[in-house]
């Protein structure tokens, strides 16, 4: 995310990092992908290298978020860009993972229907520990190719903008109550 509103950040710390002008404190996004059609999640991060959180690994990827917009009538949208890693270098990975690896955008193109993403700020001094999130959003859309996915996350949950009551409970309508 390319501004962090210091006002939502859980610690002090983060609030801190978030207002000093020149920060030694990186925040990274992290994301969470899940489906029905994955055994296990996809953990992505917008970093150069991976990171491990709360003992799971999240692959570094090149990814860009923008907040969400404010149109209050509409569930928020996040625009999404992940760069294709590719086989990237896959030295790091053991041999019967360099075997069995799929790029990420190999595995969402092969997903049917929308995957569902969970977007966390973390600290990059302290990443087992959420600043922001988790916000859990879904993909409206998204286009693949082989150099890139860009598309958009929305939090819709068909809730969004109903309207609240979802009632009238007027004299027309409940005579019982207004008498």
């Amino acid at each position: 995310m390319s501004e962090t509103p210091a006002g939502t950040l859980k610690t002090t710390g983060a609030r801190k990092a978030a207002y000093q002008r020149d920060r030694a404190e990186v925040f990274l996004t992290c994301l969470t992908v899940t489906h029905a059609d994955l055994e296990q999640p996809l953990r992505l991060v917008a970093n150069t290298e991976d990171i491990v959180r709360s003992g799971e690994t999240y692959v570094a990827l090149p990814l860009e978020l923008s907040l969400p917009d404010d149109d209050p009538d509409r569930a928020p949208r996040v625009p999404i860009r992940i760069e294709n890693w590719g086989d990237g270098d896959l030295s790091r990975l053991s041999e019967e993972d360099r075997a069995a690896f799929r790029s990420p955008m190999e595995v969402l193109d092969g997903l049917a229907g929308p995957a569902e993403v969970d977007v966390e700020v973390i600290l990059a001094s302290a990443p087992d520990e959420a600043e922001l999130g988790p916000i859990r959003m879904r993909f409206a859309s998204a286009e693949i190719s082989e150099e890139m996915i860009e598309g958009e996350l929305t939090a819709d949950d068909g809730m969004g903008t109903e309207p609240y009551p979802g009632w009238s409970f007027g004299p027309m309508e409940t005579p019982g109550l207004h008498r």
